[in-house]
């Protein structure tokens, strides 16, 4: 079976990282998250989750400069050097489930997906957790408090499901952030 982990560099959460957290683990054996910089009760917040017991690593950014490729693939080495198996880089607003599923349900299909492949998702979009229900394979719920103009599915943000044996053997890394 496949260990999974969720990577994410989240800055200034405080309303959202706790429900990332607590839905992300329910499909992850572990989430490595790094935090950058926040100013609120972010820090905070995950210092209490991992002390609740719940399997976080994590790790901070001091620097001003954006630096999400950089702090990405660092949480994906981490990952590696942890020996999982797939690495899901997540922004703290992202909430995967499988469609007419749940995050259990997630968790036992990304267990069968082969570690020597990264996957991209095209079927990966993202909606208010009330819209109807369609065939797409993932559904990348956002919260409801987001604005009505988020409604409109969108097909141009890619995720990425990226199999630890394939990067240890092409050596490839994240360019940009969380998508693509």
């Amino acid at each position: 079976m496949n260990r999974i982990a969720v990577i994410s560099m989240v800055k200034n959460e405080e309303d959202i990282v706790e429900s990332f957290i607590r839905h992300s683990i329910k499909f992850a054996d572990k989430i490595f998250i790094c935090d950058h910089r926040s100013t609120d009760q972010t820090p905070k917040i995950l210092d209490s989750l991992k002390s609740e017991g719940l399997n976080l690593e994590i790790s901070t950014y001091h620097r001003d400069e954006k630096a999400q490729a950089e702090v990405t693939n660092k949480l994906i080495e981490r990952a590696i050097e942890d020996r999982f198996d797939l690495i899901l880089p997540l922004d703290a607003d992202e909430f995967p489930i499988l469609v007419n599923g749940n995050s259990e349900d997630l968790r036992q299909h990304l267990q069968h997906l082969d570690p020597n492949f990264s996957y991209r998702s095209a079927l990966w979009e993202h909606r208010f957790v009330e819209s109807e229900k369609d065939q797409n394979l993932f559904a990348l719920n956002r919260p409801a408090i987001r604005s009505k103009i988020h409604q409109e599915v969108s097909h141009t943000n890619f995720k990425i499901i990226a199999g630890a044996k394939m990067l240890q053997q092409t050596g490839l890394k994240i360019s940009l952030g969380n998508h693509d």
